[in-house]
């Protein structure tokens, strides 16, 4: 998702970014999280849930593989460029944008408005939308990258493995003591730190794929099994769809594997393989703004009820998918043009368009 130079660019990897970013559309359009567990509707969706419970996991990746920490003159310049301009400034403007979003929409319903400095807050933690804890957590492993690379150069890559099970460890004893989800679970490094490291120690590596198809089905049935057994035993919904799980996480490592062993040429690509790269060309623009347009169909499409065999949010999820992906791409477009027409490039390329 992090926006690569072109020299950089790899078309498998523009592939998986574009699926995961299809994915993570999917996940934030309307659900049925909060209907009753004994309905079709809710079933339906925890079951198709665990088939996209992978893109955030292989974003981590992707972000380690294509991390050049060598081409930086030194640290500060590693954290100012990566950090500071790729990151952190786009960063703080999107989230501003969400958090002016969500007081406009608390005041003109009426709701209690948020003082000064929880709306401060709410930018600063990404909290004003749902997605933008992937770039928190990405800023956490950009200032610790250093540090990551000496591990690994230093045969220590085992002991920052060992970061992410315990991190889980804490995460399924909470939700089955307390029933409910652990406070930022997902908006810090330990959680993801797994996939960034395995992410920089595959740089320049291609690992043979392997019969990953049918793991990849072994692994949704397992993310099915666990999803039920844990409501079962009190976790709470968040946690049965949550991509931080051990089945999830196979499941994640199954795609990622998969992309490794994959090589695919500009110039023999099908049609599907061209959309994905075409999407995972603009999927650093797509994950900023994909959420302004479900919010702001969001009305409509709860209105537009169709009960397709017992099921009603399929529907509401297809059309709020439809306006946010092709919204984000025409926003991008005309965007970059206006920016790139009165001189302004290098603001469309922090901004992601």
């Amino acid at each position: 998702m992090e926006k690569t130079s072109p020299a950089r660019k790899d078309i498998s990897w523009q592939i998986a970014r574009g699926l995961a970013i299809i994915c993570v559309i999917l996940i934030h359009c309307p659900n049925a999280i909060n209907a009753p567990k004994d309905t079709i509707d809710f079933n339906s969706w925890l079951i198709l849930r665990q088939f996209i419970n992978f893109p955030v996991a292989l974003f981590f990746f992707i972000a380690g593989r294509f991390t050049n920490y060598g081409k930086y003159s030194d640290y500060k310049s590693f954290i100012l460029n990566r950090g500071g301009i790729r990151l952190l400034i786009p960063f703080l403007i999107w989230s501003t944008f969400y958090a002016l979003i969500s007081f406009v929409r608390a005041y003109v319903s009426g709701d209690e408005l948020i003082g000064v400095v929880s709306f401060a807050v709410q930018i600063i933690t990404g909290k004003s939308a749902p997605h933008l804890y992937y770039i928190v957590v990405l800023l956490q492993l950009t200032v610790i990258t250093p540090l990551l690379l000496k591990c690994i150069d230093n045969g220590y890559s085992k002991i920052l493995y060992a970061v992410t099970p315990i991190w889980m460890i804490l995460l399924y004893y909470w939700c089955y003591s307390k029933g409910t989800m652990l406070p930022l679970y997902q908006y810090v490094f330990p959680a993801w730190i797994g996939f960034y490291v395995w992410g920089l120690e595959s740089r320049g590596k291609t690992i043979r794929a392997g019969n990953t198809h049918l793991l990849f089905g072994v692994a949704v049935i397992l993310e099915i099994v666990e999803a039920y057994c844990s409501l079962k035993h009190g976790f709470p919904v968040n946690f049965a769809c949550s991509q931080i799980r051990i089945s999830a996480f196979l499941l994640a490592t199954i795609v990622v594997r998969l992309f490794i062993g994959t090589q695919v040429s500009a110039t023999h690509m099908n049609w599907v393989s061209k959309v994905l790269a075409y999407l995972g060309d603009h999927s650093y623009g797509i994950y900023f703004i994909h959420y302004f347009f479900i919010l702001l169909c969001a009305k409509t499409v709860k209105s537009l009820t169709v009960n397709l065999f017992g099921i009603t949010w399929i529907f509401q999820a297809a059309i709020s998918f439809v306006a946010a992906l092709f919204g984000s791409l025409i926003l991008i477009y005309i965007g970059r043009k206006v920016l790139c027409f009165i001189g302004m490039k290098r603001a469309a390329d922090i901004l992601g368009l």
